[in-house]
């Protein structure tokens, strides 16, 4: 009879065990869910911020962002080229990176200037078109 009580008191305890290891195993999936859920939103809203600067910076360009035909006629051009002969390629990125840091270089300077402006005149003075601030 003893053994009996303590055969059904280690049955019940491995139940009970079971039934803690499933609440456990639902909780991890739940957090999985979650966390996937939370990745796709942050990757979404990473995407949206970039979409944000690049539209940034072409503004400050002085690029018709409004001409769409325009915008993607370009980029599909550029695709084009980037796609077609590897010298080709190699020369188009050299001169894009050329570009752009030419571009990066004159607002720097242009960032200088205000700021020289702003330490000798009170007040303060609205960020550049193509500056962007966090």
């Amino acid at each position: 009879m003893v053994s009996h009580v303590r055969l059904n008191r280690l049955k019940r305890k491995q139940e009970l065990l079971k039934q803690r290891q499933r609440e456990q195993e639902e909780k991890f999936r739940q957090m999985c869910r979650n966390a996937r859920v939370e990745e796709r939103n942050l990757a979404k809203e990473i995407e949206a911020e970039q979409y944000a600067v690049l539209i940034k910076q072409l503004k400050s360009t002085g690029f018709p962002v409004h001409n769409i035909t325009l915008l993607v006629g370009m980029a599909l051009k550029a695709k084009q080229i980037l796609d077609g002969d590897e010298e080709q390629k190699t020369r188009t990125i050299d001169e894009y990176t050329r570009l752009y840091q030419d571009f990066v270089e004159k607002q720097r300077q242009q960032e200088a200037a205000r700021a020289a402006t702003s330490a000798e005149s009170p007040g303060t003075y609205p960020p550049y078109p193509g500056e962007v601030t966090e």
